[in-house]
């Protein structure tokens, strides 16, 4: 159990060591944030006054910089390469700045998004970094905006967004959105605890699970020398909680009202990319030791592709992960099946839907966003959409929000709850596929349905009705892998389980497993869409042998390599097969031979 330090609780000797920890750590920061803050204060007072606005406010940005440079970082988008630039907003220029692109899938689109970085003697008032996003999918160019003024009117901290005409060596590169940084200089802008830590869920994966790496999918922001001991307590605490103690212990680990209003407007913004990364965790360490999530680059939000719909046969209330990968955020399932906490996160969809996604705000407000960003929408060559697509996508939003509000009013009162699956359990001839029940608000008959594919888009599914059992045997097994999802229906609704599927493979032909430590075989990035770095430790002298097999059990790649004796060794594979070819998307066993036992961890390609 996770605990404030001001909860009336027993101190065990393990609390009281992290709690001692907590406060060693606290003290160095405090020394390290004095310099920092007076920096910042002194710079600040003599810079023009950059505030943040409640309302839409359109800037003009001036980019200088070396147009070889500039070439040379946009043709190499997929790297981190910074630049010297120089910056000029409203006649005050920033000598020292440093400029790269920016983004995750974002980086191969045609308009690049940009960060530019400040160094800490010459802010961009109490920033110092402005992240530039380019809204190439947006035709409104409004989404990441609407999403943020959302948050914000749910009471809760969010960065500020403002609208940027952006110059680079005079000529126009177009509209963009300025997307406020989560970092300190945040937390003290929002009336938090600057000392905190900040942890940002930087690739996909990162969903607070037991057996994800944390140090390779998260990324500590602030008080980086002293580790990620607490991420993990918080990992362990949500995999651990009993569920009756879940709903009353969350609330001495976040604030619980807080978290079902963040998840609220997740599910009412439809943020289809969120909990398996882009979004923030914030430990604050003094002032009760309390978690608070915060959301990041929310582009993928209010009527992005067919998400934003009102199509009342597919009800996901969480918008919960990539349907790439088979399970999904522990903290959102642990929410979602715990009758309390789901029925705290159902009050608060509704009572925002009904206050806060209405006619009366977003009819005047998209009308104040044509009249502002028309002209800028006009002369950007560079955009993706049209001017007519930016008018008719922009003034559609007052009613696809007042038909998404409308749609969760009624799938909260009739649709089945979320539930989760079970690992299929095999014999010698047959694979029994199970899956926790669920039930409607009104108490009407649920039956269920199972889906099965050769692939995780379940392109060729075929769809076996199940009744009102909870399990169903395959007794005619089919090729293998086999991805298989179960689905509930009930009052005209469907929904589908939390994990987006489970593969099941026949794995007999790999070798039986000798577990060494799981923390000395890791590999970075999983999933990959190109090389996968695994890293190990072994004895000196020692030979290593990597070995990996699809989930057929067939040979992919193998390689040896002789030990130094030396922590963190590795073996890079590039994603191709002993005839160097390219491998398929899919599933992949990773096997570390060595003298004194072997290991196996599973990885996922996805092309």
């Amino acid at each position: 159990m996770i605990t404030s330090l001001n909860a009336n609780v027993i101190m065990t000797p393990c609390v009281i060591l992290n709690k001692v920890k907590d406060l060693a750590v606290l003290s160095l920061i405090l020394l390290s944030r004095i310099t920092v803050i007076l920096l910042a204060t002194l710079t600040i007072l003599f810079l023009p006054a950059i505030a943040s606005s409640e309302f839409p406010e359109l800037r003009t940005y001036y980019i200088t910089c070396d147009p070889d440079s500039l070439d040379h970082i946009l043709e190499n988008y997929e790297e981190d390469i910074y630049i010297s630039c120089q910056f000029v907003y409203e006649g005050h220029t920033w000598y020292q700045p440093r400029l790269r692109v920016r983004g995750d899938s974002s980086r191969k689109f045609d308009k690049k998004s940009l960060k530019v970085n400040f160094d800490a003697d010459e802010r961009f008032g109490y920033r110092d970094k402005v992240n530039l996003n380019a809204e190439w999918l947006d035709a409104t160019f409004c989404r990441e905006y609407l999403s943020y003024d959302m948050f914000r009117r749910a009471g809760l901290n969010a960065s500020s967004a403002w609208f940027v005409k952006l110059y680079i060596n005079d000529e126009y590169a177009g509209l963009y959105v300025d997307i406020e940084q989560v970092d300190e200089h945040f937390l003290a802008q929002n009336t938090l605890d600057n000392s905190s830590s900040i942890y940002k869920a930087v690739l996909d994966g990162a969903m607070l699970r037991a057996d994800e790496n944390i140090d390779s999918l998260w990324s500590k922001e602030t008080n980086e020398g002293f580790g990620f001991y607490d991420l993990y307590e918080l990992v362990d605490w949500i995999d651990s909680v009993p569920d009756d103690a879940f709903y009353d212990e969350l609330d001495t680990v976040f604030d619980r009202a807080q978290l079902a209003r963040h998840m609220a407007v997740n599910t009412l913004i439809a943020n289809s990319s969120t909990y398996y990364h882009n979004y923030f965790l914030i430990h604050d360490i003094r002032s009760g030791g309390l978690w608070r999530i915060l959301p990041w680059d929310m582009d993928r939000t209010f009527r992005f592709f067919w998400y934003f719909g009102d199509d009342n046969s597919f009800p996901e209330y969480y918008r919960s992960s990539n349907v790439n990968m088979e399970e999904v955020n522990s903290l959102v399932v642990r929410c979602y099946t715990n009758a309390q906490m789901r029925n705290e996160i159902f009050q608060q969809v509704v009572g925002m839907a009904d206050s806060l996604m209405t006619d009366e705000y977003y009819i005047p407000l998209v009308s104040q966003l044509e009249s502002l960003l028309e002209d800028a929408v006009m002369a950007d060559d560079n955009k993706k959409y049209t001017l007519d697509d930016f008018r008719s996508e922009l003034n559609d939003i007052p009613e696809k929000v007042a038909g998404r509000a409308e749609y969760m009013r009624n799938v909260i009162e009739e649709a089945p709850h979320p539930f989760t699956l079970l690992p299929a359990r095999w014999d010698d001839e047959n694979i029994l596929l199970s899956w926790n029940s669920t039930a409607t608000p009104d108490g009407s008959p649920i039956t269920y349905t199972v889906e099965m594919a050769s692939h995780y888009n379940f392109a060729d599914l075929v769809s076996y009705e199940v009744g009102t059992d909870t399990s169903f045997i395959l007794t005619d097994i089919p090729e293998m892998p086999l991805y298989w999802r179960p689905i509930a229906w009930g009052n005209d609704y469907y929904i589908r389980s939390m994990q987006h599927f489970e593969m099941i493979a026949d794995t007999s032909e790999i070798p039986n497993l000798v577990v060494i430590d799981p923390d000395l075989f890791t590999a970075y990035p999983n999933p990959s869409s190109g090389a996968v770095r695994f890293r190990f430790d072994s004895e000196e002298g020692s030979d290593a042998t990597l070995r990996i097999t699809n989930v057929l059990g067939q040979l992919v790649y193998r390689t040896t390599v002789i030990s130094n004796g030396t922590a963190g060794q590795s073996i890079v594979w590039t994603g191709r097969d002993q005839h160097d070819k390219p491998v398929a998307s899919g599933m992949y066993f990773c096997t570390l031979e060595r003298d004194y036992g072997r290991q196996t961890l599973r990885i996922v390609v996805i092309k």
